[in-house]
């Protein structure tokens, strides 16, 4: 009898990038962790936007083999595929598929390969992460298209044991506790040359508390630069490099707080605002671990930004009837923070525009905020990752025989 093993695994997997940088950054994660040990799976991502998946790799990939569409090899069992453009589908042969299909986000997949599916193949639709509770029964549920086509099931990320868990490689913990059991001065510089910062501003960094900010621009980000200028602790607040819009709006603000530091003599303004070069998803990472206090969006910096366990904002992607603010609260009933952190998380994000309480930032409850988050982080690594979830319902489901 055959026993399989995660080697012999071979993915499929068809990645369309609708949330800007966050489908392409879940799909790229898994591609590489499926791929990496100790899975060692065989991997073609298929991606319709290869431009920003290059944006966030940021990888040294060596020239086209193929044109059009193109086709690159990161190492011998991964390799990234573009998702061919309709007007060429004609005239491009479709590759026969590997073992497991992995279709991302619904967002289908191409009908030169679901033509060549049999039932000795298994089709894997992998949604989107939620909190809900709706995503336990969901989870793992098959949708059979008949006795010659391949097993087809729903799969779940998701946060407790009955879904298919959240993407974790498994050295990420110790990594991120190695990086931050270091001084801030070492943190920050080991950054300096990727996000452009000189020994000043390493310094300014180093003595003053960072924001991190990576949101979408309707954030109501001018009432906390409200709320922080009236602070005595000096503040930087660093933007992502796609955030021009709310990094302008914040420089208008300070500047008409840029007086009041003048009659004070202040050598340098309480609060001061950096915007960033683009960086690779690692950079990105560090970045999260090495600040303060983290504002993210979407779902793959969602999830890093909780892996950091540093305080956080979270603002889910909008949706319609304001259905993401059902998402976020699934997710704090199952986050044990602070009763002043979820008042802000909430108040945060409400549909429509609140006077925001950000007592959450007294230093006492930030401190309370993140041992809540490292306590709840450790309980959740004690859970198979997604990749784990992934093989292991591989290993029962795809048929034993070489296809």
């Amino acid at each position: 009898m055959l026993i399989r093993t995660p080697t012999m695994f071979s993915f499929d997997i068809f990645c369309r990038v609708i949330d800007n940088f966050g489908d392409a950054g879940v799909c790229w994660r898994l591609a590489n962790e499926l791929s990496s040990p100790p899975y060692q799976a065989q991997v073609r991502l298929w991606i319709d936007d290869l431009h920003t998946l290059q944006k966030i790799t940021q990888l040294a990939i060596a020239p086209p083999l193929h044109a059009p569409p193109l086709s690159y090899y990161i190492r011998p069992n991964l390799s990234i595929h573009q998702w061919p453009d309709p007007k060429l589908l004609h005239s491009f042969h479709w590759p026969r598929p590997h073992s497991i299909i992995v279709e991302t986000f619904a967002s289908g997949i191409p009908a030169g390969i679901q033509q060549q599916l049999t039932n000795q193949h298994l089709w894997i639709i992998l949604d989107h992460l939620s909190a809900e509770p709706w995503v336990e029964e969901c989870h793992a549920v098959p949708s059979y298209l008949g006795t010659s086509q391949p097993k087809k099931y729903f799969f779940y990320p998701g946060f407790t044991p009955k879904t298919g868990g959240l993407l974790r490689h498994p050295k990420l913990l110790s990594q991120i506790n190695d990086w931050q059991t270091r001084s801030r001065y070492w943190q920050w510089r080991q950054l300096a040359h990727h996000i452009k910062i000189d020994e000043h501003t390493i310094q300014r960094l180093c003595h003053s508390q960072v924001f991190f900010i990576f949101q979408y621009n309707h954030a109501p980000l001018i009432d906390l630069i409200n709320f922080l200028t009236l602070q005595n602790r000096p503040t930087t607040l660093l933007f992502a490099a796609d955030q021009d819009s709310l990094y302008q709006s914040a420089q208008h603000v300070l500047h008409t707080y840029s007086h009041h530091d003048s009659a004070n003599n202040s050598k340098e303004p309480k609060l001061s605002c950096i915007q960033l070069p683009f960086v690779s998803q690692a950079l990105f990472d560090r970045l999260l671990w090495s600040s303060d206090f983290n504002l993210v969006r979407g779902e793959d910096s969602w999830i890093r930004a909780l892996w950091a366990q540093k305080p956080f904002l979270w603002q889910p992607y909008p949706q319609s009837q304001a259905l993401h603010v059902h998402k976020l609260q699934a997710w704090l009933q199952l986050t044990p923070l602070p009763y002043a952190a979820r008042l802000l998380i909430s108040q945060w994000n409400n549909p429509a525009p609140v006077k925001i309480n950000f007592s959450a930032l007294h230093p006492t409850v930030l401190q309370h905020w993140r041992t809540r988050l490292q306590q709840h982080v450790y309980r959740l690594a004690t859970q198979p990752s997604l990749s784990e979830h992934l093989i292991a319902f591989c290993t029962e489901h795809v048929p034993s025989q070489n296809i």
